[in-house]
């Protein structure tokens, strides 16, 4: 008989609920990534711990953005009681986003990835950009990135853009 893995996640909008979570996937993530700017930097903890909830409700309105970011909206991937990832859904483009970046963003937890996460993530969020009304969407990553590569090719964006690293 065949083992099999089952994975229970859910993409909620960001919940105190799983803070400690988060902050301990931000540490496990912070040197992981080609681009931080999807999760908050773990050892400035203390000054977005309290704030971090209104600013992605800030965000979404384009409400004191840093410079070079677009309104956006973000949802946590998790299951049971653990952030496995984030999902950023960006309304419009700039040039800068235009390049590498794209409507959608998605970061999982080194220990996540490999799985089903990233893929289901993937649809998941194209779906919901559709749902927001972003057409067409663009969805870009870097060649070394292979899983997100076998992503992009299989149509899961209506335009993709592959980067050098």
């Amino acid at each position: 008989m065949s083992d099999y893995i089952i994975i229970n996640m859910k993409f909620i909008v960001p919940s105190k609920e799983y803070l400690k979570s988060y902050y301990e996937g931000c540490l496990e993530m912070w040197n992981n990534l080609h681009n931080n700017y999807i999760i908050h930097n773990p050892y400035d903890y203390e000054n977005w711990k309290d704030t971090i909830f209104d600013d992605f409700i800030n965000n979404e309105k384009g409400i004191n953005l840093p410079d070079g970011y677009v309104p956006s909206t973000t949802f946590w991937i998790v299951s049971g009681d653990e952030y496995i990832g984030t999902i950023n859904i960006r309304f419009k483009l700039n040039d800068k986003l235009k390049k590498y970046g794209g409507h959608i963003g998605i970061a999982i937890r080194p220990s996540k990835q490999n799985n089903i996460y990233g893929y289901k993530a993937s649809l998941w969020a194209y779906k919901k950009a559709r749902e927001l009304n972003i057409s067409p969407i663009l969805v870009t990553c870097y060649k070394s990135n292979k899983s997100s590569l076998r992503l992009l090719t299989s149509k899961y964006s209506d335009y993709f853009k592959v980067e050098e690293d």
